[in-house]
């Protein structure tokens, strides 16, 4: 293996003639074809950039396992078991010098695989906001874990939701998605970690013909083979619970940390966080923030010039934020199927937790305000033994046992998620069984179902960015 090099370059016409120089792949991927993807992967996006490095060669965990299924038996001359990475920095640098232990003014990386076509392999970026546009007063939740990347003898540290994006012959999008959830859930909750070939080897082909190349995945084999893996996912269809509770399930579940995949029109996507963003009217709307790795829905079904005056690069992007609204009107057409991942010891479902929620609200609450609305997390007890005592100040759930995972409901009055709206929490046990209503809510020390905190703070899984 030869030193690693790297490369700096300050405009993307400078990426473009470093890539000629020294990092193309003869025969199989140019510059030229390089650059013009990443105009349309990251748009406006790229106006932000200021450094570009490029290192190479560089060993890709996801990469390594596709060439040694299949890419290393192909007649592709210059394929080899490296890929190149190509930093982003909003500041200038000038050398690897400049470059500083947790850099700031770090932006991510994109990967590049030494392929003819599908060549971009992984795009993992730190500051989302900016790939956004939003606002100093829009704030973006996102669902991430903690990545390290090392430049020269410099690291860095940072949160991010990394996207993998499929090769088209090993994995399709639905491989895509799987990997991406079981990522997170590998980093966040420390579930199985697994390999594209592991993932590949519990999908039963019976009736879906050859292994590779992979004519994509239906979702009950993607549930499958996510669940073989000691992923545990649970699934549910528009067809039976409706599309607008499927949306309320899919939020429990976001809010929760825990990245879900939705499946329509012969497609999915998965979606990991939520922000406010602000509609051609100056209005206000609640949209979730959706990662597309192949563009296909970003392009056909959500499309939105993100800058009119360069068309041409403002599509597909690879992750967007789609209000609620629009995703629900866009769903009508199809049947839609989300999967969610779980704990291993969690029986009491969201519809289990939202009957109870809904037993509180219509009851005593429901008394002092018409207009109670809840908001349900499932949560580890440990973290949240600490928020209860630290934050929200209280005793009222003092020695009292939790099992490892409960569902943790606020109560608000109006508007949920304003802190002053807060008015009670309660907490029950996601291990119970599903029909329990007369065990499953954990009580007081004074033998409540609910409680009226001290503080009204919200209590959140997401990193506010």
């Amino acid at each position: 293996m030869s030193h690693v090099k790297f490369l700096i370059s300050h405009t993307i016409n400078e990426l473009e003639d470093n890539l000629k120089i020294e990092f193309v792949y003869k025969d199989t991927l140019t510059a030229g074809n390089i650059v013009s993807e990443l105009r349309k992967r990251f748009g406006k996006f790229l106006e932000e950039v200021t450094t570009f490095i490029i290192e190479y060669p560089y060993v890709e965990r996801e990469w390594r396992e596709l060439y040694s299924l299949h890419y290393c038996k192909t007649n592709y001359a210059q394929t080899t078991p490296f890929v190149y990475r190509i930093h982003f920095f909003d500041e200038n640098i000038e050398n690897l010098e400049d470059v500083w232990d947790n850099d700031s003014s770090y932006l991510g990386y994109v990967t590049i695989r030494p392929l003819p076509a599908s060549f971009i392999s992984k795009i993992v970026l730190k500051q989302y906001r900016k790939f956004y546009n939003l606002t100093e007063s829009q704030h973006l939740y996102m669902i991430t874990a903690e990545y390290e990347v090392h430049i020269g003898s410099k690291s860095i540290k940072f949160e991010t939701f990394p996207l993998f994006s499929q090769d088209s012959v090993i994995s399709a999008c639905a491989h895509a998605d799987a990997i991406m959830v079981a990522e997170i859930m590998h980093k966040r909750h420390k579930m199985s970690k697994i390999s594209i070939e592991k993932f590949i080897s519990k999908i039963p082909y019976s009736d879906k013909g050859r292994e590779i190349p992979s004519n994509g995945l239906d979702i009950e084999h993607l549930a499958s083979a996510l669940t073989e893996n000691g992923c545990f996912v649970r699934t549910y269809a528009s067809k039976d619970e409706g599309k607008d509770k499927l949306l309320e399930i899919l939020e429990a579940h976001i809010e929760s940390g825990l990245p879900c995949i939705l499946g329509f029109d012969n497609h999915v996507v998965v979606i990991a966080g939520h922000t406010i963003i602000i509609d051609e009217n100056g209005e206000s709307k609640f949209g979730y923030v959706l990662f597309d790795d192949s563009g296909y829905h970003t392009k056909n079904t959500f499309y939105n010039i993100r800058n009119a005056t360069e068309k041409k690069y403002a599509s597909p992007l690879f992750s967007i934020v789609v209000p609620k609204e629009k995703l629900l009107q866009k769903l009508i057409s199809w049947n839609v199927v989300l999967i969610c991942p779980i704990f291993e010891r969690f029986y009491f479902p969201f519809e289990s937790a939202e009957n109870l929620a809904k037993e509180v609200v219509n009851s005593a609450m429901s008394a002092k305000n018409q207009n109670v609305v809840a908001r349900k997390i499932l949560t580890d007890s440990r973290n949240l033994h600490k928020f209860l005592e630290y934050e929200l100040e209280t005793e009222d759930y003092k020695n009292v046992s939790f099992p490892h995972y409960v569902w943790y409901v606020e109560f608000y009055s109006k508007i949920r998620g304003k802190e002053e709206n807060l008015e009670d929490i309660m907490i029950i046990d996601a291990s119970a069984h599903k029909d329990d209503r007369l065990y499953s809510v954990i009580r007081t020390n004074n033998n409540q179902p609910t409680c009226k905190p001290k503080n009204k703070k919200i209590y959140g899984l997401l990193t506010k960015i």
